[in-house]
């Protein structure tokens, strides 16, 4: 289930999704698999950064190597 939250120029829909009851940007962010935009809410911001320390998901590929 998604809810609109808002509608960009492009177009584009921001919205919150919940899978199951799972808030699916939360559950994207700690696995690695998603950024937080730099206006998203702090608890995204720290599930990116928790992420990216511990090297899961896109944070867990070597650059120019």
């Amino acid at each position: 289930d998604c809810e609109p939250k808002a509608t960009s120029e492009n177009r584009s829909i921001a919205a919150l999704c919940h899978v199951r009851g799972t808030d699916l940007s939360a559950y994207l962010l700690e696995r690695g698999w998603a950024v937080a935009l730099p206006d998203a809410p702090i608890e995204y911001q720290a599930l990116e950064k928790i992420a990216r320390s511990r090297g899961l998901g896109i944070w867990g590929f070597a650059i120019g190597e």
